[in-house]
């Protein structure tokens, strides 16, 4: 397994060749999020140190049946995998929504 594995999709998978910046985003309490600015476009990732794969597998089966009816705006799942120290990681697509209000629960 790869030291980051989210560096490493992100960096081939992602078709990034770059990544500029990574900046936390709050909202949550479970997990920690991040924005990854790349020259490819930004990622929204989501980590949990304790939990394993299976709660982002099911995030990533709802978000990409919401995704394909194409009636609501919800972000493109694109990777779900195991931390190598422990835990999980899910990749989708970081969607803009404008002006901040704050972090919005």
């Amino acid at each position: 397994m790869s030291k980051d594995p989210v560096r490493e999709w992100i960096l081939s998978e992602g078709k990034a060749s770059k990544i500029t910046k990574i900046s936390p985003v709050g909202g949550g309490c479970i997990n920690f999020a991040n924005r990854y600015d790349t020259d490819a476009g930004s990622f929204f990732v989501k980590t949990n140190r304790s939990i394993g794969p299976s709660m982002f597998e099911a995030e990533a089966l709802g978000l990409g049946a919401m995704y394909e009816t194409e009636t609501i705006r919800v972000p493109k799942p694109y990777k779900v995998g195991p931390l190598p120290t422990g835990g999980s990681f899910i990749i989708m697509e970081f969607i803009e929504f404008g002006g901040s209000r704050g972090d919005q629960f």
